[in-house]
């Protein structure tokens, strides 16, 4: 048994606001944020993967199936002026990075990969940070082919498990997050 598929209208916008953390010892500097608005015609679940060279976790995005879903991916420095290192938080997920490009720009760093017409069932890769082995993914699932939770969670139907990838079979589980490596 597959996925049902539903055609999905991807879109993404890159975001910044200038911040100051510590007046007068650190500059003013830009923080950047991704959106990705992914819409259907009838009600989707969306389930989000963060991969780093083959590390991949996973979450659900809670609350009910809906025609309209927003995601955000932040990449938010540490400490500006003392190191490299940068949040990436994405669906649920953070990873902490070390990189100068990205802490200062990601928009230079990240490639955004997003096609514009995708559909449910599939895995759509939203955007990648190659010198880092970094992809950023979403599955898109039909809410006929998931099961309502309680407190505002959902799954795959378990009886779709012997037709999913065996990175998507842990969404069958219940669990709202998770990690494997591949």
């Amino acid at each position: 048994m597959q996925l049902t598929r539903v055609p999905l209208s991807l879109s993404v916008v890159w975001h910044g606001k200038t911040v100051a953390t510590d007046q007068p010892r650190y500059p003013k500097h830009r923080e950047w944020w991704l959106d990705v608005i992914a819409t259907a015609p009838s009600p989707v679940c969306i389930a989000s993967f963060l991969d780093q060279r083959g590390s991949v976790s996973w979450s659900l995005m809670p609350g009910p199936a809906a025609t309209e879903n927003r995601l955000t991916a932040n990449f938010f420095p540490h400490d500006w002026v003392g190191s490299d290192t940068v949040q990436i938080a994405f669906g649920g997920q953070r990873l902490t990075v070390s990189d100068d490009s990205l802490k200062r720009d990601p928009r230079s760093s990240v490639h955004v990969a997003v096609p514009s017409v995708a559909e449910t069932g599939v895995l759509i890769e939203i955007a990648k940070i190659g010198t880092l082995g970094i992809t950023l993914s979403i599955l898109a699932v039909a809410e006929q082919d998931t099961e309502r939770r309680r407190l505002d969670r959902w799954r795959i139907k378990p009886l779709f498990q012997a037709s999913l990838p065996a990175m998507v079979v842990p969404l069958t589980s219940g669990h709202q997050s998770g990690a494997r490596d591949e």
